[in-house]
This record gives structure tokens, C-alpha cells and sequence, in this order.
């Protein structure tokens, strides 16, 4: 039969059987059990209830329909407004209002870690209004209208589905039906269309918009990429100084016999012919005598070796190559 050791209450001194009847369990202990036996235990418990209750100040319930924040002290309407549901509580309400309970969570977020982190992050990234944030905006865009610029067969599915949609005359009457409707109902936006239209092509903006516009319908029509812009066309012509990229001749003399006409190096009746994009197009002077009329379709080697011999055309080949260079 085995002894069962005896055991001492370290509050009351009386030995009793060191077993979980007389004493809790505690890993810690000796033979696995508190120091302290279960009476002890329990009333050390209640007196330290009573001293933190009567050191906890006592509160005041809600008066006249109003009731005092724990934390800032103030008085407010006992409503939901500013205190928070709480069903536990005898009042149904939380002891703090709402701004110091607010306040409270924003200070413990803001001694995280994590959120230190974002603050640095955030210091080091330029300001909305400084220079560099609108460079880098500017990169960023740059950058996404290349990527746009580098799927021709996006364009082309594009333009496939606009053709297969108006070639079929059902859906081309519908579609002229509605513009007929549309400018019966306002007699004034075929005014307005026309003036728009008319203002645009006396401004110098203007004729660069049309002349990218009539060069991409042409390129669509032999379902090929159609990407040049404005822009980039308004590029070609300072590049080459307002001048002729073969010639050198200018585009814009005093008697106006030759103007700038935008050349696609290569054909679009060649079958190796990119479409109407930025690096297949150059300004050439049309006219008497132009080179945009002797060129016409023709090979650009060919057509170079034919008017200034075949090592000069290797120079002037050159020269525009470096052009379509830059453009990258």
C-alpha cells in the first residue's frame, strides 16, 4: 500500500494530504499541486476581489439621461450617438464614449510594427505636388502606351469586329438611323460638328490630326496596323528640321510649292509593310519634281540607288534608320 506524502498550506499551516482534494493542481508545484490548500485559496481570492473593488473608484450610473465617459471624464447623452452597445453592461451602454474608445485603437495600431513600416514607406514616396511625382507619372504612362502600342492584333481584332458589325446593311441603316434621329432632334449639333470641324483644320494642331487620321484610315482598309498618332507625327517633322528626309528640301517655302507629306518607307501594297505606325513613317515634300511622287510604291533601296547611286542610298538609308531608332 502506498503512503500518501502529507503536505503543508503555506497560509494557514495545517498539513493535509497532498492530493488535488485539498489542493489544486498546479504543474509547477511540488508533487504537481499549489502551496495552498483550497480553502485558502478561495478566500484569498474573495478579499483580493473586495480590495479591488474598493479601490476601483465608484461609478456614477446615467443622470438625467446622461453619462460620464471613464476616460476623458465628460458627460454625455446616453444614446448610441455617443456610446457604444455593450448588452452585458446594466445600461446596455459601454463606460467609454466613442472618440476615446476611436482614439484608443488608432494609438495602439500606430505602435504596431506594421504600421511603422507604412509611415517610412510613405515618407520616402515623393509628394503629389513635387516634380518627381509627375515625372515618375509621366514614365508610367510612357511606359503603358508602348505595352499599347506593341499589340498590333489587339487593333486588328478591334477593327475586324467594327467591320463585321457595320458591313452588314442591316446594322448600317440602325447605325444611320440613330445619327439621322439624333441630329433632327438638335438641329444645332450638325452646326456645331461642322464649326468643330472647321476650327480644327485651320489650327496647326488641327492638319496634324488629319493628316494622322487619313493615314490611318488607309492602313485599316488594308487591315493593317494603324497605331500613328499626332503626336509622333508632329515628332517626324521637327526631327527632320520641317524639311524633306530624302531631300532636305523645305516643307514650308515661301511660294508653297511643295508641302510635307507623310511617306510610308515601306508600301502598303508591299506584303512586308507594318501598317501606318511611327517607325514607318516619314515626311517627304509633295510637289513638282517631289519625292513623294517619284517614290511613290516603290522599293526605298531601289528608289534611292535610281536617284542618287547605290553608295549614297546606303547613306540616306542610314540617316532614317537612326530616326526609327530614336523613336524606341
Amino acid at each position: 500500500m502506498d503512503i500518501v506524502p502529507q503536505k503543508r498550506c503555506t497560509m494557514c499551516g495545517q498539513k493535509f494530504p497532498a492530493t488535488p482534494e485539498y489542493f489544486y493542481k498546479l504543474a509547477k508545484g511540488k508533487y504537481g499541486i499549489a502551496s495552498q490548500c483550497i480553502k485558502c485559496s478561495l478566500a484569498s481570492g474573495r478579499e483580493r476581489t473586495r480590495i479591488c473593488a474598493l479601490a476601483r473608484p465608484a461609478r456614477v450610473g446615467i443622470v438625467d439621461n446622461k453619462q460620464q465617459c471613464t476616460i476623458c471624464g465628460e458627460w454625455k447623452s446616453a444614446t448610441n450617438e455617443f456610446f457604444e452597445v455593450e448588452p452585458r453592461n446594466t445600461d446596455g451602454l459601454r463606460k467609454q464614449c466613442k472618440l476615446c474608445r476611436l482614439s484608443q485603437s488608432r494609438k495602439r495600431i500606430e505602435s504596431t510594427p506594421e504600421f511603422q513600416k507604412k509611415l517610412e514607406l510613405r515618407a520616402a514616396k515623393p509628394s503629389h505636388d513635387s516634380p518627381e511625382y509627375r515625372t515618375i507619372l509621366k514614365q508610367r504612362d510612357r511606359e503603358k502606351y508602348l505595352r499599347y502600342r506593341e499589340k498590333p492584333f489587339y487593333l486588328e481584332r478591334q477593327y475586324a469586329q467594327r467591320r463585321a458589325k457595320y458591313s452588314n446593311p442591316i446594322e448600317r441603316e440602325k447605325k444611320n438611323a440613330i445619327e439621322r434621329e439624333r441630329y433632327a432632334n438638335n438641329p444645332s449639333c450638325k452646326e456645331q460638328a461642322k464649326a468643330r470641324r472647321i476650327k480644327r483644320e485651320k489650327t496647326p494642331e488641327g492638319k496634324l490630326v488629319r493628316i494622322a487620321l487619313k493615314h490611318r484610315y488607309q492602313a485599316r482598309e488594308k487591315e493593317l496596323p494603324a497605331t500613328l498618332t499626332a503626336k509622333e507625327w508632329k515628332y517626324a517633322l521637327e526631327y527632320f528640321h520641317n524639311c524633306c528626309a530624302v531631300c532636305g528640301r523645305q516643307l514650308k517655302d515661301l511660294f508653297g510649292t511643295h508641302t510635307a507629306s507623310c511617306d510610308h518607307w515601306i508600301a502598303l501594297n508591299d506584303p512586308n509593310c507594318p501598317g501606318t505606325i511611327a517607325k514607318n513613317c516619314v515626311p517627304l515634300c509633295n510637289g513638282v519634281g517631289g519625292c513623294n511622287q517619284s517614290k511613290q510604291d516603290k522599293n526605298p533601296f531601289n528608289w534611292l540607288a535610281q536617284k542618287y547611286g547605290k553608295r549614297k542610298a546606303r547613306e540616306k538609308l542610314k540617316e532614317i534608320q537612326l530616326y526609327f531608332d530614336s523613336l524606341e
